[in-house]
């Protein structure tokens, strides 16, 4: 959220919602080396960090958590600037999401 903020406050990224996290983080993840997805991929273990957790919200944190490791926060957040702008909390434009 501080890199968000720090990057493109107007933007609103924060509001995407739960519904959008999956195509935030899918349409990030696709720009990146196939080497470093495959390392995001046994990071990002889902089944065992959200097994208690339901929904995208457990999934989006364990991505954050696992761009940190490979201090991908700062691009993540510049790729989310760039392409997504919400206007109300869940109301967003962006790749994925309706115009």
């Amino acid at each position: 959220m501080a890199e968000l903020k720090r990057q493109c406050p107007s933007r609103h990224i924060e509001w995407v919602g739960d519904g959008g996290y999956d195509d935030l983080l899918g349409n990030f993840e696709v720009t990146l080396p196939t080497k470093t997805q495959r390392k995001l991929d046994r990071l990002e273990d889902f089944s065992h960090h959200c097994q208690t957790a339901n929904g995208f919200t457990c999934e989006m944190l364990v991505s954050i958590d696992a761009y940190r490791v490979f201090g991908l926060v700062g691009k993540f957040a510049s790729f989310g600037c760039r392409h997504y702008r919400c206007a109300e909390i869940a109301m967003c434009t962006g790749p994925g999401f309706e115009p």
